[in-house]
């Protein structure tokens, strides 16, 4: 209760920030309040067993994955790539994985079911030209520095298997019809994010960091002309993920970041 609570909360004042008309509530401090108690609940909920309450767990991990979606702060004093997403996503992962035949009976099966256009509406060739190959190049530049280089085989998993959104992303196709399942598609991209990835993204890894932007200015490019009530707590994200990456990186790694900027200025 508490995290649809908080998320309403969210919500309200993204609304009333939209419409520009004021409001007579601080919904910044009831969505603090609320959000503070799910955490909590939530927190607890997983040092004890999640079996007799999945259905819930997977609720509160869908909600406070859309809260962390939402929430982008334009502060320069705030760490701007602690993507809270990315915990969530791959928690509701792992509901999924350590209770496969309940999930996939439960009520919220439909949000844990394979997205359908993972395979048909995607092309799986890796591009030999684009920002993919692009990347790559810039990936076989790099100075044999111990830390890349132990890092490497994490960095071309998660690029590669970008690949196909870079490719999404260039093609200019108007016939998109489902934008919720690409979004979907996303979503199941960073749950299944390795665990090494996630790490670097927290430790700013500069390399992790700019894959987190690809990923973000692709998802950008891609639901553009999506604009969607249903996914409010998305659509300010990779605006905002590419600019912040892009000021903390800084001069020194600009050509890598050109196309992820490039991307999110023709939105």
């Amino acid at each position: 209760m508490h995290a649809i609570l908080g998320l309403s909360a969210r919500h309200l004042q993204e609304t009333h920030r939209y419409a520009q008309s004021p409001s007579f509530y601080n919904y910044g401090l009831l969505e603090a309040h609320h959000l503070k108690n799910a955490l909590s609940s939530f927190n607890k909920q997983f040092q004890s067993s999640i079996s007799a309450n999945q259905d819930a767990a997977l609720a509160a991990s869908f909600l406070l994955c859309f809260h962390a979606c939402s929430t982008v702060h334009m502060d320069s004093l705030t760490t701007p790539f602690q993507d809270s997403s990315l915990v969530f996503l791959r928690g509701i992962r792992s509901i999924v994985a350590s209770h496969h035949r309940a999930a996939r009976s439960g009520v919220f099966k439909s949000l844990v079911a394979p997205p359908r256009l993972t395979r048909r509406s995607i092309p799986r060739i890796v591009p030999s030209t684009g920002p993919f190959a692009h990347f790559i190049n810039l990936l076989n530049g790099l100075p044999p520095i111990p830390h890349f280089l132990e890092n490497r085989e994490v960095y071309e998993e998660c690029v590669e298997s970008l690949a196909p959104f870079l490719s999404l992303a260039e093609e200019q196709d108007d016939t998109r019809t489902e934008p919720l399942e690409l979004l979907l598609c996303f979503l199941e991209w960073q749950a299944f994010c390795p665990a090494r990835f996630v790490a670097l993204v927290n430790t700013h890894d500069p390399i992790a960091l700019i894959i987190l932007a690809y990923f973000y200015a692709t998802a950008g490019a891609v639901l553009s002309e999506a604009k969607s009530r249903w996914w409010w707590w998305w659509q300010s994200k990779p605006s905002y993920m590419v600019q912040a990456i892009d000021e903390y990186l800084g001069s020194a790694w600009t050509v890598w970041m050109d196309w992820p900027r490039a991307a999110v200025q023709k939105l």
